[in-house]
């Protein structure tokens, strides 16, 4: 599978391309059978943006033009165009390869196609203790994803009988959860104005089907679990029946060298090793909490006692974050600014009319507007 790889704003990269076969590697080394011209070499700034590198190969291309933005041009033009314009509007992106991208889906017409994130019910340990408000850090960025790319709309997966085989509760539990999420997204899309360009959908509303069932099926259950097995079988059913070509994931901080084992990249590149699908994949940060012992977690499920902001009707954002702040430390502050950019990201993004005032009081009047 030939994709674009991205790294990090903070990290240098190449881009190398070609026009003959339509190829582009964006990462720190091209693969070794790779022998096309160098059309185009740059780094990323610190702030994402794509700027030429002196280079014995840099030509009039490195500098991307103002008529780059052309459809007429070729697509080692166009990529860097459209890698810079995602990279500069997502500021939740992961810090480690937050974009692999297919080699066909920055050229292709992507307007009956759709792109998706998944939202499980539980943690690796227990049933979500609520809903987090970083959930709508990633709703944000599948909006402008699909802006940027052209996707015809955004699908979001509840994954509702991934939960049960975990059997923290009894499946008659887990089906209210998943039926309380569902609509609690569903007034906030509603309330969005995006109920044309957005979807939500149970797992189990189609995982008993005969195509989902083939593809889990032809899983070997000697390579994973049926968690595991589920979230693969869940990208390829979705691009067979929704035209789903890019998922939206979130990446853990891992140490070089060490693989991600309690997040989504997890499962993507599961999948990318045992389908042959071109799928991309765009990932956000794993979500921070105000303590220090337990810094980095999922985005949209919480464990019982984290301290976090949840969406709940009786919860007031602005007495738990001065509690919060009682303790000063890294964690507060790291915590304190994330939560911020994801505020600022979520009014820009949709637009919302949100009164000046401390951060505590933006967070109720975000989740009062959009939820209750």
């Amino acid at each position: 599978m030939s994709a674009i790889y991205v790294n990090s704003p903070q990290q240098s990269s190449s881009l190398a391309a070609t026009d003959v076969n339509k190829n582009v590697i964006l990462n720190n080394q091209s693969p070794k059978d790779f022998t096309s011209e160098i059309a185009l070499t740059g780094i990323f700034s610190p702030r994402g943006k794509l700027t030429s590198s002196n280079t014995d190969t840099e030509r009039a291309t490195d500098r991307v033009p103002a008529e780059a933005r052309d459809s007429s041009l070729s697509l080692s033009q166009k990529a860097p165009v459209k890698i810079e314009q995602l990279m500069q509007s997502l500021p939740l992106l992961a810090k480690e390869d937050p974009i692999y991208l297919s080699d066909s889906i920055l050229s292709d017409d992507l307007t009956n196609n759709s792109l998706y994130f998944g939202t499980g019910l539980c943690t690796t340990k227990e049933m979500s203790a609520g809903l987090p408000f970083d959930v709508l850090g990633l709703i944000a960025t599948a909006e402008k994803i699909r802006k940027t790319l052209g996707f015809a709309k955004v699908i979001q997966l509840i994954a509702d009988t991934h939960a049960k085989s975990n059997k923290f509760e009894s499946n008659e539990q887990v089906d209210v959860r998943a039926q309380e999420l569902k609509q609690r997204m569903s007034t906030a899309i509603e309330r969005l104005g995006l109920n044309k360009l957005y979807q939500i959908i149970l797992a189990s509303e189609f995982d008993t089907s005969k195509e989902y069932t083939d593809i889990y099926n032809a899983i070997d259950p000697g390579i994973a679990n049926e968690y595991v097995r589920r979230e693969w079988s869940d990208m390829e059913y979705l691009a067979k029946t929704h035209n789903t070509r890019l998922k939206l994931s979130w990446k853990m901080p891992v140490k070089p060298g060490k693989a991600h084992k309690s997040d989504e990249a997890f499962f993507d590149k599961g999948f990318i090793a045992h389908f042959q699908r071109p799928y991309s994949f765009i990932s956000n940060s794993a979500s921070l909490t105000f303590d220090p012992a337990r810094l980095n977690v999922c985005p949209y499920t919480s464990a019982t006692g984290e301290k976090r902001i949840l969406i709940k009707q009786d919860e007031d954002a602005e007495t738990k974050l001065q509690e919060f702040s009682k303790s000063s430390n890294k964690a507060v502050d790291r915590a304190t600014e994330a939560l911020a950019t994801t505020v600022d990201f979520v009014k820009s993004t949709f637009d919302l009319q949100v009164p000046d005032g401390t951060l505590g009081a933006k967070v109720n009047n975000i989740t009062k507007k959009l939820f209750y």
